[in-house]
């Protein structure tokens, strides 16, 4: 991954030809989240200002709106600064973004506003497997058990060249509950 970071980053800052401006704050964003995935927290922090510079001038930015802002909530919330990390995420209504912000609450000790978010946002399969571990934190084991057994029917893939028999997001949502299984035991 690191060569390929500093393979990314070097066609960023020289590229072979000229780049449009909706190329940079792709690939700046790939690299702020390629080195968060390395706990490179520093030279994350130093391709945000790039990015916030790139997308401000860029007019279609709706489209990488929500990635920037989770970004920004991951950076955050790796320095520690979950309060901030939230507040960035806001009432963001798009699935990955709940998904990141009831992450965050579970991992911060944050069951009962999770809950709540939980309660507000309904069950979707992006987040099922946080919605099932805040369940049955909560108590609420049936109910977390059997979110757990109509979510693993819907996650089987009908990809007939899928050799796991699991679509991607099936095989992160499996691992989730072979976690929840035992703890729902």
């Amino acid at each position: 991954l690191k060569e390929k970071v500093k393979e990314l980053l070097e066609h960023l800052e020289n590229p072979l030809s000229e780049l449009k401006k909706e190329s940079y704050v792709e690939g700046y964003i790939t690299l702020a989240n390629a080195y968060l995935s390395m706990m490179d927290i520093e030279s994350a922090d130093l391709i945000i200002p790039k990015l916030e510079s790139l997308s401000a001038n860029v007019t279609a930015l709706e489209k990488w709106a929500p990635r920037i802002v989770r970004t920004k909530a991951k950076l955050a919330f790796m320095k520690d600064q979950v309060a901030e990390a939230q507040e960035i995420l806001g009432d963001s209504g798009d699935e990955k973004s709940v998904t990141m912000r009831l992450g965050f609450m579970i991992d911060s000790n944050q069951v009962k506003e999770a809950s709540k978010l939980l309660d507000k946002k309904g069950i979707n399969i992006e987040w099922t497997p946080e919605a099932a571990f805040i369940l049955a934190y909560s108590g609420k084991v049936k109910k977390a058990e059997e979110l757990y057994e109509k979510t693993k029917k819907l996650c089987t893939s009908v990809n007939p060249d899928d050799k796991s028999g699991f679509s991607p997001l099936a095989q992160y949502k499996r691992t989730m509950y072979c976690f929840l299984q035992g703890m729902l035991q």
